[in-house]
């Protein structure tokens, strides 16, 4: 199961989409347990935070036992991720919607 699930995220990234965002939108959906999964690159950027590329990623029909709290009451919503470089995928939508705020802008999750 996992070699189909890497083949599929290969010929994902190999199809001219990005390697990363292809990891990356493969582990928002096993996380959230859906397939209904899109990831962009932002071009929101936190230097003192990390210099890693920030990744917007939209979730739809996600299922209640599966959401995060700040979303518990909706089956869509935008989160927001960078791939460490151990290769971790790290959601650090908290932190950049504080930044925003700080910087009294807004970034597509919360």
């Amino acid at each position: 199961m996992a070699i189909v699930a890497a083949a599929i995220i290969y010929s994902f990234a190999s199809s001219g989409g990005s390697k990363t965002i292809a990891f990356i939108r493969g582990e928002v959906q096993g996380q959230f347990r859906t397939q209904d999964v899109s990831c962009r690159g932002i071009s929101f950027s936190v230097p003192t935070l990390t210099k890693q590329k920030i990744y917007a990623c939209d979730a739809k029909g996600v299922a209640q036992t599966d959401r995060p709290r700040g979303h518990i009451h909706d089956n869509a919503f935008t989160r927001c991720y960078i791939q460490a470089v151990n290769g971790q995928v790290v959601d650090v939508s908290h932190a950049l919607s504080i930044e925003a705020k700080i910087r009294h802008t807004t970034v597509p999750c919360r």
